[in-house]
């Protein structure tokens, strides 16, 4: 159906995306596959991906592999030269987009920044909880599997989150207010406890108690602002700090 559409940039992730890949090159688009190690990126080059996106352990939402940026980007970076790395997880500004870089990458994948700005659909109090948030308020977990199981993420920790710390953190089942109906989306649809649903505008009910997706990053977030005036910043203190390196080595 993208395809179809005339999209032209089509982005894989959390499996074996080779069959795909083609099909998005017949269509003359190009195929970003995001991967958590450097043997899944070398598979992802193989099969020909035009970028690899490396995702950190720090990143936000959905999370494939378990080696921190600082370490995971060079090593697909040499893994899979010359195709375009571009770093995710733990990056929020300039000073990180730098610090990219100078690992080989050729640019950053941002989630939580942009979850925090002006035109993201995230519901307007999970953004304040986003920016008042420190590098540490966050739990790598497999606790919102509602839609999408067996698939670790990091969240924010949350009333949900503690309850289940608090109780044992037991299995399926077996955890508290399970399949407790806690809000609905927009178009009315029901948020059970537990859900991968993400609190979004127009939502109603608890969106405290939904999936808090949100990476280490936090703690360099402070304002909500426009996306392109983040873009803007970032940029501009991206060049500051490796104008300011230069003569440091």
């Amino acid at each position: 159906m993208c395809l179809e559409a005339g999209v032209k940039i089509v982005s894989f992730f959390w499996g074996d995306a080779s069959r795909y890949v083609s099909r998005a090159h017949e269509a003359d688009a190009k195929a970003i596959v995001i991967v958590g190690s450097s043997d899944e990126a070398r598979r992802a080059a193989d099969y020909g991906a035009d970028i690899i996106v490396c995702q950190g352990f720090e990143a936000a939402g959905h999370v494939r592999g378990v080696a921190g940026s600082i370490a995971l980007v060079p090593a697909v970076v040499d893994a899979v030269a010359p195709v375009p790395v571009v770093a995710a997880g733990g990056f929020a500004d300039g000073r990180g987009l730098a610090a990219a870089l100078a690992l080989g990458a050729s640019g950053v994948w941002m989630g939580t920044r942009f979850s925090a700005s002006a035109e993201s659909l995230a519901h307007p109090e999970f953004k304040e909880r986003l920016i008042r948030a420190g590098e540490s308020d966050t739990q790598h977990l497999s606790l919102f599997d509602g839609g999408w199981p067996n698939a670790p993420h990091r969240v924010l920790r949350n009333s949900t989150v503690d309850a289940w710390n608090n109780a044992g953190r037991p299995k399926v089942g077996m955890r508290p207010h399970e399949k407790q109906v806690i809000g609905h989306t927009a178009n009315g649809k029901a948020i059970v406890r537990y859900d991968d649903t993400p609190p979004t505008a127009g939502m109603s009910g608890d969106w405290e108690a939904c999936a808090l997706y949100a990476g280490q990053s936090t703690g360099a977030i402070r304002e909500i602002k426009s996306a392109r005036s983040i873009v803007d910043a970032i940029v501009h203190e991206a060049r500051e700090t490796i104008r300011s390196l230069s003569g440091a080595v």
